[in-house]
């Protein structure tokens, strides 16, 4: 259960926190002299009930310092089992809080206080905040901090869905609980499974999943949130409940966390169901690829060329390579049924990103059409507010003819063990009959191996706060 966001003036019994910038004098004697405000040091004054968090050189000061320090203060109060942690209304500088600031408190708190604990026995659980407290102050941001209340419990729902059991989340579970959404939020939704597939030739979505005991889906959620227009936007995500790698299986290491590689869709749902309870004036399309990659008699083969729904044919060079499959059915199908201005896709796509990046960022990646109305700066504008930061890479002609295939249309891989990430982009924007395409891998993102800050271990729910935030802008 999420927090409570209240507003409200000084309370007893709650932890109490402070900020302080570096090099400010310590608020309370008992503070040692070793403490001296450097960024998101923390200080804990059980007999005050205060933890006084230092925010580093005022000049450097960034917002994401403050959803950090609300986690920091969210953390201790759930290892006290207290249950209420209450904000001031300015620093200890004596600066006034405005808008940004409180967001920030909000969601750094809301998102720390969060665990997936499904399987712990009932004494083990840790203990979860009950309320946070905002001062009187914020009440003029209430609309704001309310909406961001929103997109943080679909954030939470993300993390539970990708950090779920692979033998829980299956095509037909992400199936049933698409429904549920859509039913909930008032959401067109249209499901295709393994027949209708067939008919309308999405073979890419179809091998990737044979293998699998269950269909494959191709998942259609509808928005209108402004009738007035007929522009559309497209979202799509990668939906591989579990991928071994397939015959060119994975080692050990690296299908360990292979439930994770549904987060595409998981990231897709929940900015659907935001942008729903949010009532965001825009048409918005959600499709998501939903299958498993496993290995069976019936598996799909190393150097298969498989007949895409685009009609154009793609030459498989390693089954672990299925997720750009799945999506250039999707992509394409998406593309021409609903004519969208844009299409945004997110996709744990390559191991390449994760190489380059590591977990901090994820990469972006936009063809010409999008760039020409300027949509990834607003991407990248987006990442910087939300803290879910992107960073372009590009898509050179150079690279896009590397997509070309000698045996068929496209290869499924390049050639050499490089570039990697820039490839798979390059591949999937084959797909999309031109319309302005932005890619984003969250591979690195979208799960964690340790905890940091406001994001849990495993999964973060990377994607839905960016994407609303970029929603916004457009």
């Amino acid at each position: 259960m999420q927090a409570k966001i209240q507003f409200s003036g000084s309370r007893k019994d709650c932890l109490s926190v402070a900020f302080m910038f570096e090099g400010m004098m310590r608020p309370f004697e008992a503070m040692p002299e070793s403490f001296t405000g450097k960024k998101l040091e923390s200080f804990y004054l059980p007999e005050h009930k205060v933890i006084v968090v230092g925010l580093g050189k005022e000049e450097e000061l960034k917002i994401d310092y403050y959803r950090r320090a609300a986690a920091k203060a969210v953390k201790l109060a759930m290892a006290y089992k207290i249950a209420e942690v209450q904000f001031p209304d300015k620093g200890l500088d004596g600066n006034s809080f405005g808008k940004k600031e409180f967001l920030a408190l909000a969601e750094g708190s809301l998102l720390a206080n969060y665990s997936f604990d499904k399987y712990k026995a009932e004494d083990a659980k840790p203990s979860r905040v009950k309320e946070i407290i905002l001062p009187e102050t914020a009440k003029g941001f209430r609309e704001s901090i309310e909406s961001a209340a929103v997109v943080c419990e679909n954030v939470s729902m993300v993390r539970d869905l990708v950090s779920e059991n692979s033998d829980i989340v299956t095509p037909d579970f992400i199936d049933g609980f698409s429904r549920k959404i859509a039913k909930e939020c008032g959401l067109k939704i249209e499901v295709l499974e393994k027949a209708e597939l067939e008919k309308l030739g999405m073979n890419c979505l179809l091998a990737v999943g044979r293998a699998s005991t269950q269909s494959p889906r191709l998942i259609m959620l509808e928005y209108n949130g402004d009738p007035s227009s007929n522009e559309k936007i497209m979202l799509a995500g990668k939906g591989m409940c579990f991928d071994s790698g397939g015959l060119d299986i994975k080692p050990r290491d690296s299908m360990l966390e292979m439930r994770m590689d549904m987060a595409g869709a998981a990231t897709v749902l929940a900015i659907m169901k935001s942008a729903s309870e949010l009532k965001l004036k825009k048409n918005i399309v959600g499709i998501m690829a939903v299958t498993e990659n496993l290995v069976d008699a019936k598996s799909y083969r190393p150097k298969d060329i498989i007949k895409s729904y685009s009609g154009k044919t793609v030459e498989n060079m390693d089954t672990d390579a299925e997720g750009r499959l799945v999506l250039a059915d999707a992509l394409n199908y998406g593309a021409k049924k609903f004519g969208p201005k844009l299409i945004m896709e997110f996709s744990t796509l390559t191991g390449s990103i994760v190489s380059t990046f590591g977990s901090h960022v994820a990469g972006l990646f936009a063809n010409s059409a999008a760039k020409e109305k300027g949509f990834e700066k607003k991407m990248s504008e987006a990442g910087l507010e939300t803290y879910e930061r992107v960073w372009e890479l590009p898509l050179f002609e150079e690279y896009l003819d590397e997509v070309s295939g000698e045996r068929s249309d496209f290869r499924s891989l390049g050639k050499t063990r490089y570039n990697g990430a820039i490839f798979g982009a390059a591949f999937l924007s084959k797909f999309v009959e031109d319309k302005p395409f932005l890619h984003i891998d969250i591979a690195g993102t979208a799960h964690i191996e340790e905890a940091k800050d406001y994001m849990p271990k495993d999964g973060t729910g990377f994607g839905v706060r960016l994407a609303v935030e970029f929603l916004k802008k457009i």
